[in-house]
């Protein structure tokens, strides 16, 4: 995978060593997208947002009753090497004061949230 040939669109590049051995690339396309290559160039996975009304009916589903009231944000779509998609959303609640990231396996199955994470102060 050659960055500049997959992604031809992508504007405002950002470029970030994280974990000691991968590099992230974030950047505008059609949408905020952030694409990390393990040490040797090799795509290890792409995480693109999306918009609510893009989620399968089955995961927002599951996460209206899990956490009812609440709002969801920043939904994103993360497709690894073999092309297996996983789904991450952001719930919040009480003016963005409690927020958890809950993740999605493929077939809209729940994995785990995110411990709170920490308040946002306005």
């Amino acid at each position: 995978m050659e960055f500049k040939l997959d992604f031809p669109k992508a504007t405002d590049v950002y470029w970030e060593k994280e974990y000691g051995n991968t590099y992230t690339a974030s950047f505008i396309d059609t949408t905020v997208i952030n694409v990390t290559y393990d040490s040797t160039g090799s795509l290890k996975y792409i995480e693109a947002e999306t918009t609510v009304k893009q989620l399968p009916a089955a995961l927002v589903a599951d996460i209206n009753k899990r956490y009812p009231g609440w709002t969801l944000v920043t939904p994103r779509v993360i497709t690894d090497s073999k092309g297996i998609k996983t789904y991450n959303v952001l719930v919040q609640k009480d003016n963005m004061k409690n927020s958890y990231e809950v993740n999605y396996g493929m077939k809209c199955n729940f994995i785990c949230t995110s411990p709170p994470l920490p308040k946002i102060v306005q």
